[in-house]
């Protein structure tokens, strides 16, 4: 009898750059911004606190992944042939697929089946299969039901950027993304090859490998990534220098935005007051709307006063 659930250990090749990291590359993943991708494949510490929220949606994202596989093989009807190991273009770049999918199976042979791409067993009969172009992909996420929306009309940029490397790197006509949301709600999306697309993000992820090769540095963001970054750049002794044109510029520009800032933080306060004062006037101490885009905010009282806690999508803090 065939599994639709085997939990597989994939190995992938650290040495190259993978699927996963190209959003990240493209500035699409706050989570891994291009400075901590550079830094970790310049072999530097990439080590920081560990969000406890993060590491526990990671740890479910793998427990999960091939019941999601599962379930996927159970809808499409289709055998999924499922990687031990990473494929690899050109020595830069590479993917580990969740799965290669092969339509039109008979009813006894759906489900899942583990394959090392360079090995033996039924490496040469996927790799048969994939040279005649009888194979798709399918990449699984697990999904969080606040993020409901982001998957509302179709993958999310992020997601569906991963899978389009894949493509480029193992030739695959087309991809589904498979995900469970809320633990409770299934969905899935096809990705067709693309050319023009694909190249054009080829040629940003190859010149951000240049890049790494080089030790050029990319683009200085936001991310606290790169303040962690830049404090290894600073010197040990104290000493006060005189700005040159640019510093001067700098030092404008962060004048301007924190005055930004400042209003912006006001005219929130005011959006804040007003919602708490609409409650208290209804007599109730909170909203949930039926888009999910929306979704709930309540208000709790703290310090003699009252707030508001808002849905984490809105933004990084989850209350004011």
């Amino acid at each position: 009898m065939n599994s639709v659930a085997i939990h597989v250990d994939q190995q992938r090749n650290e040495s190259c750059l993978g699927a996963s990291e190209a959003a990240g590359v493209l500035g699409l993943d706050k989570y891994n911004p291009p400075i901590k991708i550079w830094r970790r494949h310049r072999g530097l510490d990439v080590s920081e606190k560990e969000n406890p929220r993060l590491k526990e949606a990671s740890e479910w994202g793998q427990i999960l992944e091939p019941v999601i596989r599962g379930k996927y093989a159970l809808v499409k009807r289709a055998r999924v042939w499922v990687p031990i190991s990473s494929y690899n273009r050109d020595g830069w770049l590479r993917c580990t697929p969740d799965g290669l999918v092969q339509d039109g199976c008979y009813p006894w042979n759906i489900g899942t089946t583990e394959f090392a791409p360079n090995g033996d067993g039924y490496g040469p009969v996927v790799a048969k299969l994939l040279q005649e172009g009888a194979l798709g992909g399918v990449q699984c996420k697990n999904v969080s039901s606040y993020l409901e929306h982001e998957w509302r009309d179709g993958p999310p940029p992020a997601k569906e950027i991963q899978v389009r490397v894949e493509m480029a790197v193992t030739g695959l006509p087309w991809c589904d993304l498979a995900a469970l949301i809320g633990g409770n709600h299934y969905v899935q999306f096809r990705v067709e090859r693309d050319l023009e697309i694909e190249d054009r993000i080829l040629t940003d992820l190859h010149a951000f490998w240049e890049m790494v090769k080089s030790g050029q540095e990319p683009t200085v963001d936001h991310t606290d990534a790169w303040r962690l970054h830049i404090a290894e750049k600073m010197p040990a002794i104290k000493e006060i220098g005189k700005p040159d044109l640019d510093d001067e510029v700098a030092m404008l520009d962060l004048k301007a935005m924190r005055r930004i800032r400042k209003s912006a933080l006001e005219s929130e306060k005011l959006a804040r007051n007003n919602l708490l004062l609409r409650m208290a006037t209804r007599g109730i101490t909170g909203l949930r709307s039926d888009d999910t885009e929306v979704g709930t905010v309540t208000a709790y009282k703290t310090r003699g006063t009252w707030a508001l806690r808002c849905p984490s999508h809105w933004g990084d803090d989850e209350q004011d």
